[in-house]
């Protein structure tokens, strides 16, 4: 899967119309669509976000680096290994330290697909993200990297470690052992298993040995549940330690995904549980801090991770309703409604390309178009949305399309492409999570109206 958003503006040179879309001279669909809404929305694509030409994935969250083999990677200071799609919740953590913490690092991305480089399996052990060299030397395992972090002589960074030496101490024996079954808390573990309906590696039960299984597997997480309640009890505040620190950082992509699975699959809610209430509020406060913000998925993109990356099925919803980590995600001409509307404006020629490719719209002639005729098509939907997020009035798609005939069947095309492009969305590969979750409401409403805009016969 490729990335569709870049937030680089490139150079746009409106293609000959094709006849479909109309407009009084001198004017052209390029201006009725985009101009206005390029004006506005020049200062809305948000920091970081950077192109990657002929790389995959195109765009990156952060500036990142070329491709640099780890004997290559700078003897001082840290670089920073990590999957393509930030998807992985261990190079998660690493990041979210690294962003905590204030640390001057270099990123580079690594395809760890089916085909993994060799340069980089001829030196990890594990074929994994993440990795890091740290100050020249090569290290590799989440919580080892984050413990390197933590012990290098860096005035500038902020110590995500307690100073006094014995609750240091239990501190690092705790998050080392974050990860091991039996004396770690096993969270995840169990809550995947419960989300899934089996522990990894194995099926899930079928049959009428099923609703038996899936029981046991939540009284199984909600025991471990219990001792992240009883653990999170010992502090007055919302953290394990009185300061924010790297047990948080440790355990916060684990409960990001179970938040969102649990809910999708099991219609089991994390945020806001009442009988977890150290849990929730620990998830509320994590949800609030502007570097979990920054590298945090939104729920649809964990749901469908889990269904195409881990086949899952039968999800009860890819978007039940704004997640608590979201504020104000329905509001559109918000700061994030602007982000996803200024990244689908300034790269919507790659988006329209990737719809029209991968929803099929330019095969068989869709809904009775050309090709060419589909991507005029998708480039009215794609102004419709972006015009909704940025709170502006939309085009009118009467004047743009002169038959009745005609703009009903655009209004197949559309529903079919804002359908897709609210699947495809990514983050935080594409925008961050609250951006993202206003363009599937945007796109979820305008396909809902469609044949109100576009008309019927």
């Amino acid at each position: 899967m490729i990335p569709l958003y870049v937030v680089i503006a490139t150079s746009f040179a409106p293609r000959a119309p094709l006849g479909l879309i109309r407009c009084q001279a001198p004017a052209t669909a390029e201006d009725v669509l985009f101009t206005s809404l390029e004006a506005k929305l020049s200062d809305s694509a948000g920091s970081g976000f950077m192109l990657r030409p002929s790389q995959l994935p195109a765009s990156a969250p952060e500036r990142t680096l070329p491709t640099i083999r780890h004997g290559l990677a700078p003897q001082e200071g840290i670089t920073f290994y990590r999957d393509g799609n930030a998807w992985c919740p261990f190079c998660e953590r690493v990041w979210l330290q690294l962003l905590e913490s204030g640390t001057d690092y270099g990123t580079v991305i690594v395809d760890i697909g089916a085909k993994k480089p060799p340069w980089y399996t001829d030196v990890i052990p594990t074929g994994q993200t993440p990795s890091a060299v740290v100050d020249g030397k090569i290290i590799w395992e989440s919580i080892d990297i984050m413990m390197a972090i933590e012990e290098r002589d860096d005035v500038a960074a902020t110590a995500l470690l307690p100073t006094k030496p014995a609750a240091r101490a239990r501190v690092v024996a705790e998050l080392k052992e974050f990860d091991n079954a039996e004396k770690g808390l096993g969270v995840g573990g169990a809550g995947y298993a419960y989300m899934r309906g089996a522990p990894f590696g194995q099926s899930p039960a079928t049959g009428a040995d099923a609703d038996a299984a899936v029981a046991d597997m939540r009284t199984t997480f909600e025991s471990k549940l219990a001792r992240l309640e009883a653990r999170l009890t010992q502090t007055e505040g919302p953290w394990f330690e009185e300061d924010f620190g790297v047990l948080d950082i440790a355990l916060w992509p684990v409960l990001e995904r179970m938040a969102a699975g649990l809910q999708a699959f099991r219609g089991y809610g994390l945020r806001g549980n009442a009988d977890f209430p150290r849990v929730s509020a620990w998830l509320a406060a994590m949800a609030e801090r502007p570097a979990v913000q920054r590298v945090g998925s939104d729920d649809g993109t964990l749901v469908r991770l889990f269904s195409r990356v881990f086949g899952m099925k039968g999800a009860k919803s890819f978007d039940g309703g704004p997640s608590a980590a979201i504020k104000g995600w329905w509001s559109f001409g918000s700061e994030a409604a602007l982000e996803a509307a200024a990244k689908l404006v300034r790269n919507r020629q790659e988006v329209v390309a990737d719809i029209v490719l991968h929803a099929q719209l330019g095969q068989g002639g869709a809904a009775g178009f050309s090709p060419g005729e589909a991507e005029e098509v998708v480039e009215v939907a794609l102004a419709l949305v972006a015009s909704r997020l940025a709170d502006e009035p939309p085009p009118d798609v009467t004047e743009l399309i002169e038959d009745p005939q005609q703009r009903a069947a655009a209004g197949v095309v559309a529903c079919a492409a804002l359908a897709f492009l609210r699947s495809r969305v990514s983050a935080p590969r594409d925008m961050t999570a609250s951006a993202a979750e206003c363009l599937r409401a945007a796109c979820a409403l305008e396909a809902s109206e469609a044949f109100d805009r576009f008309g019927y016969v």
